[in-house]
């Protein structure tokens, strides 16, 4: 499905005379599968989808069929890879990435389990896409958007200390590795 719509979208873009298109991918189809220990990612690195849960594996290949289509087009992509995606919600719903957050904050979770993630503030986001509009140096290229991965302790930690005082109760203790898995 990750595939046919961003196909569809590029159909339509390119039916529309658009010179143009900007696609917020994510830092999952460059990270994900890699055999060695690297630690450090590129965006000319991709994810190996042979090794990869469902969704990297449709970020994946969504962005790369949109390359492959505009490699045969006179349309220009430029396609952005945020990590974990925080900020302040323009709904009220939760979306997928401030899931982490509400997690932490509702206290669903019993402890804090060892996993990392690369963190970006939806207003760098929205910064970035903008000037992937405007700069004419961006068409053609991937750009990751996010830190250096952060701990989720450390974001525990973080949340505990700016919200803690307002009465929420942080999780901070670590989860066993074998607990999260079971």
């Amino acid at each position: 499905p990750a595939v046919d719509g961003t196909l569809r979208v590029l159909r339509a873009a390119a039916r529309g005379g658009v010179t143009r298109v900007l696609m917020a991918s994510s830092i999952d189809a460059i990270v994900r599968g890699h055999a060695d220990n690297t630690p450090t990612r590129t965006e000319a690195d991709w994810s190996v989808v042979e090794r990869c849960a469902p969704y990297p594996k449709s970020k994946t290949l969504a962005e790369r069929a949109a390359w492959d289509f505009v490699a045969t087009r006179d349309l220009e992509l430029v396609a952005v890879n945020p990590g974990l995606v925080v900020g302040p919600l323009l709904h009220k719903e939760q979306k997928t990435s401030m899931e982490v957050i509400r997690l932490l904050l509702s206290r669903k979770l019993p402890a804090v389990p060892r996993i990392s993630f690369s963190i970006v503030d939806v207003r760098d986001v929205a910064a970035a896409l903008r000037l992937a509009t405007e700069a004419p140096g961006a068409a053609g290229n991937r750009y990751i958007l996010g830190t250096e991965p952060l701990w989720m302790g450390d974001i525990a930690r973080i949340l505990k200390t700016t919200f803690g005082p307002r009465g929420y109760r942080v999780p901070t203790r670590r989860l066993p590795y074998w607990v999260m898995w079971l």
